[in-house]
């Protein structure tokens, strides 16, 4: 993939962007297994840093507020885009896109594209809920709410502006960087035809097979490591990897005309019915 130098650093960050509990640990997992010989689960983190790591670094390592962490958004890239150089740099985020106070998010100087990861809303509020360890009608509230800011540690280091579910998809939707939206079912479904998509918008040439990369990255798999090693992700409310079944929502006694009702439009348009 080309780059482009502007000034003393490169757009050569790769953006792997979801809502909260879409699946981007499938989608970094995938990446990991791809550029590494050994797979390890616990990893993943170093391959997609935060922006509070790299916040903690300049020695703000705490926010009195969760949206704090805002004002070194545009350093942080800066810092990451530098330290990466000549390679791209996988980096997740569960942030809205768009343009705040300090200016757009995410930067396009230092922006090389972006893979957008999105799950069936129903699904994202049930394993939302039991994540977070929130009723069902709360986790509908924060779903819903244009203005949902989550920082789940004390020092409010992990804040992410993530609005609402159909806000957050839209804001990517609508950002013109180079993209790949992928759509979580289908990456259940049809693992190596979407994994080889992954691999030839990121140019990456693995020395593992797809199908050797599905069969790492396979939800029972995952499971197995997480029973295994433990998850450094993982919540203290239940395990990280707890179902991973498509449409779990129908089997559940839950009303999600609510949710339906909010966010119908945007359903229809990634083809969910309601």
């Amino acid at each position: 993939m080309k780059q482009v130098v502007i000034g003393n650093f490169m757009n050569n960050i790769i953006w792997l962007a979801s809502y909260p509990k879409s699946r981007n640990t499938l989608l970094r997992s995938i990446l990991y297994a791809a550029v590494n010989d050994k797979f390890d689960l616990n990893r993943l983190g170093e391959f997609s840093p935060s922006f509070a790591s790299v916040a903690s670094l300049q020695g703000n390592g705490h926010f009195a507020n969760a949206g704090d962490i805002r004002h070194h958004w545009n350093s942080a890239q800066r810092l990451i885009s530098m330290s990466a150089g000549a390679k791209h740099k996988f980096i997740k985020t569960h942030n809205i896109s768009g343009k705040f106070d300090v200016g757009f998010f995410p930067l396009p100087e230092f922006t090389h594209s972006f893979i957008y990861i999105y799950r069936d809303p129903r699904d994202v509020c049930i394993s939302f809920s039991k994540h977070f360890n929130l009723s069902i009608e709360d986790t509908i509230t924060e779903m819903t709410d244009k203005k949902n800011v989550i920082a789940r540690k004390k020092n409010n280091t992990m804040g992410e502006f993530i609005s609402s579910w159909d806000q957050h998809v839209m804001s990517w939707k609508n950002n013109r960087s180079r993209s790949l939206f992928l759509k979580f079912e289908d990456l259940v479904e049809t693992p190596t035809v979407k994994i080889r998509e992954i691999l030839d918008f990121c140019s990456i040439k693995s020395s593992s097979s797809v199908e050797e990369i599905a069969n790492t990255t396979d939800f029972k798999n995952l499971k197995r490591l997480e029973n295994q090693n433990g998850f450094s992700e993982k919540s203290s409310h239940t395990d990280f990897f707890r179902s991973g079944r498509i449409g779990q929502w129908e089997t559940e006694q839950i009303d999600f005309s609510k949710l339906e009702a909010s966010f119908s439009n945007t359903m229809e348009l990634l083809g969910y019915d309601i």
